[in-house]
């Protein structure tokens, strides 16, 4: 690979068509790795469990070691930032620490003179090595408290005299250390949702807010962090040593990630990559957020690679920016790519702009949500957001006054009078057509609990619905199957006959059967009589899954064993069967009977059951599919998989025409509404979501369970839900 520099003059070929291209690797794969800007060089200072610190020089293309970080220092999400030396601006000291409470924390600092001679074109000089030292002005540096977890830490320098360190860290903790007493002056909480967790996260400070300060007479800085789903803007007094923080909203596709690079240029924040909490899913995504105008937007163009755990960095000029490291699967990449800052700072492609369109689109249904949700729990008028600004009521009273040429003494608390009355009506009025419309465009789709059925003693891996909805079957690790009165709430049969965990169960179309899958074995029940019907036998290893045909007259099954198999359930004699490469994850017949779909592992078949003949391959997910199925028409299919990932299929034209981020880590199953315009899915966080196919966004989380969700199902009138879990309870919601 030729070697480029910033000026080198000289045009590097990129590996793809691409706005990046490939500088010189560095002499290590580095991941989680901590970047510094000094002059013409960027000061390499470790990676995830790598010591070696080195510097590119950004016009040779070349890298010189500097030194190593002792051997007793672990460095698992280190920070590093840089101390200027204002009495010799040639020197500088970069301040390294980190650690979490169970591990050896470090804190320390490199006083750096460049490795590079003062004539940079020179090939020849000798190296010298900067040190890695303990102590400051013969002060001991201990940055971290006994039980403080920086792993991931992030941080920057303000204040006054530039003296002050921000340090954020897990869960959702900000702290201020003074670097010239080497003492904690300030610890707060970030006002962070529960399943927040700041670490490896964007933490960046603007200039001196000289506006604010204007206006003040004060010394406030502005701080922006990301971190999950949530943003936010830091504001911090350094005269009354007070935070005040305001939330920012994150884009739909920016939610999921976290340890991507990013960099602050002027009022932009750009972030390249990143990926999800189990790194399952890695993004070559390039987003830019405008602190300004509060707006996000994501670029058509991406990385080369998928890239995360990468540093972004620019140099002193702001011309150009580099990226150096990071991870893709299952491997420490050693990458360095740099770009024009003139390509993301531009202004926006139609296609991006309507991007940008449809997230505001989102963010508007996500904040009527949020309203829609403070009335249903504790309605107050007085919170909701206003459309009409105080100055445009008092236009509209002046225009009235004048066009009734009221000859009459009038006071502003007449004003304030008419101001109130107005401003509720119009709380009242928008509001009541933004509630109208949303209620309107999702169908009602919003759900409460409406009771907790309890009596398994384990997991219960599966609950399904009864084709008339008055009744529920699930499958549970205690071996027990049960059957339960959907209006009474309670159980009503127990079927104890079994010597293993039931993995899968479900009502015949009459209601009058159940099948199940345990161990190897599938058996037949008639639940009136509660007796067992018959056993299905001939796979050699766990039935995963069960289902009757539509009309109730074949059974068919997926198993650990590779193989698909149909059952005739008047003889119990195997009649067809398919044979896989992988074991069969689920397996579910087509609403008119005549397809099937399943899943193994990575991938999706549908298969003609009269021919047994595939008719499509679907593989896009990158992780185990655990669930998938049917719409209620047959013509779409939906997905989801251990990648945190929803998909949606057209079947007849064989595109994919929707794929959803599931803001968790892994999904356990997903259902159609009947109107196919919402899906419902289940998740190893503990938590039921409810998300529109179109915009392929969350449109409700519903909180309860207190362990992983294992199982779903909607009645065929769509107005309950059922879900399973790890908590050992059954609960049924409603719809409103």
């Amino acid at each position: 690979m030729g070697r480029i520099g910033e000026n080198s003059g000289k045009n590097p070929q990129p590996d793809v068509v691409s706005p990046f291209k490939t500088l010189a690797h560095p002499p290590l794969s580095l991941q989680c790795v901590q970047c510094v800007l000094y002059k013409r060089e960027i000061i390499i200072c470790g990676g995830y469990l790598k010591s070696d610190c080195y510097s590119y020089h950004t016009l040779k293309n070349l890298y010189k070691r500097i030194c190593s970080y002792p051997n007793d220092v672990d460095l698992q999400g280190h920070c590093v930032v840089k101390i200027v030396n204002s009495n010799n601006p040639n020197d500088i000291t970069l301040l390294s620490f980190g650690g979490q409470d169970y591990k050896k924390r470090h804190t320390l600092i490199m006083n750096y003179v460049s490795v590079w001679n003062d004539d940079y074109y020179d090939e020849d000089e000798d190296v010298k090595e900067g040190e890695i030292e303990i102590e400051r002005n013969n002060k001991a540096i201990n940055i971290g408290r006994n039980d403080d977890d920086y792993k991931g830490v992030r941080a920057v320098i303000g204040g006054d005299n530039n003296n002050l360190l921000f340090i954020t860290y897990y869960p959702n903790c900000i702290s201020i250390f003074n670097l010239e007493t080497c003492q904690y002056i300030k610890h707060d909480t970030l006002p962070t949702n529960d399943d927040t967790s700041v670490r490896y996260h964007c933490f960046v400070l603007k200039s001196k807010n000289q506006s604010l300060m204007a206006q003040s007479n004060t010394k406030i800085y502005e701080m922006i962090l990301f971190c999950d789903n949530e943003g936010f803007i830091i504001n911090y007094n350094e005269d009354e040593n007070t935070f005040q923080f305001n939330k920012l909203w994150i884009c739909t596709t920016m939610k999921t990630l976290k340890s991507y690079g990013y960099t602050l240029i002027d009022d932009f924040i750009l972030f390249f990559g990143g990926h999800n909490a189990i790194k399952t899913n890695v993004s070559n995504g390039v987003h830019r957020f405008s602190i300004i105008n509060n707006k996000w937007l994501k670029f058509e163009q991406t990385l080369p690679i998928p890239l995360t755990d990468c540093v972004a960095i620019s140099n002193k000029s702001n011309t150009h920016l580099y990226i150096v490291g990071g991870y893709y699967g299952k491997n420490k990449i050693s990458t360095h790519l740099i770009t024009e800052v003139n390509e993301w700072i531009r202004k926006e492609t139609e296609a991006e702009k309507q991007w940008m369109i449809e997230e505001e689109e989102k963010r508007e249904i996500e904040q009527i949500y949020k309203d829609i949700k403070g009335i249903d729990e504790n309605f107050d008028i007085r919170k909701l957001k206003v459309k009409l600004r105080t100055k445009e009521i008092e236009a509209i009273i002046k225009y009235w006054l004048n066009s009734l040429s009221i000859k009459m003494g009038w006071i502003d608390e007449f004003n304030i009078i008419v101001f109130r009355y107005i401003l509720v009506f119009a709380y009242f009025i928008l509001f009541y057509y933004e509630y109208i419309a949303f209620k309107n465009q999702y169908d009602r789709k919003y759900i409460k609990p409406l009771r907790i059925l309890q009596g398994h003693s384990d997991i219960v891996n599966s609950v399904k619905f009864s084709s008339d909805g008055t009744k529920i079957v699930s499958s549970s690790n205690d071996k027990t199957i049960r059957v339960w009165d959907v209006k009474l709430g309670k159980e009503v049969l127990v079927l104890k006959e079994n010597k293993c965990p039931i993995v899968d169960a479900k009502f015949s179309p009459d209601g009058n059967m159940v099948i199940s899958c345990s161990d190897n074995m599938i058996q037949l029940w008639d639940i009136t009589s509660s007796t067992e019907i018959i056993q299905l036998q001939g796979h050699l290893d766990t039935v995963t899954s069960v289902q009757f045909s539509p009309n109730g007259s074949i059974v068919v099954s997926g198993s650990c064993d590779h193989t698909t198999r149909l059952w005739d359930i008047q003889t119990g004699q195997e009649i067809a069967r398919i044979q896989n490469t992988r074991k069969i994850n689920d397996v579910r017949f087509s609403p008119d009977g005549q397809q099937i779909v399943l899943s193994n592992d990575h991938t999706i078949e549908i298969w003609n059951i009269a021919s047994c003949e595939k008719i499509s391959k679907l593989n896009y997910h990158l992780a185990n599919i655990n669930k998938v199925t049917f719409s209620s028409d047959g013509s779409f299919i939906v997905s989801c998989s251990s990648d945190c990932k929803i998909q949606i299929w057209h079947l007849q034209s064989k595109t994919q025409v929707t794929k959803i981020n599931g803001n968790c880590i892994f999904i356990n199953d997903v259902q159609f509404f009947s109107d196919e315009q919402t899906i419902i899915s289940g998740s190893s966080d503990n938590k039921i979501r409810l998300w529109d196919v179109k915009l392929g966004m969350e449109i409700q989380k519903i909180e309860g369970h207190t362990n992983q969700v294992t199982g779903l199902d909607v009645s065929l009138d769509g107005n309950t839900i059922v879900s399973s879990s790890y908590d050992k309870t059954i609960r049924l919601w409603e719809l409103l």
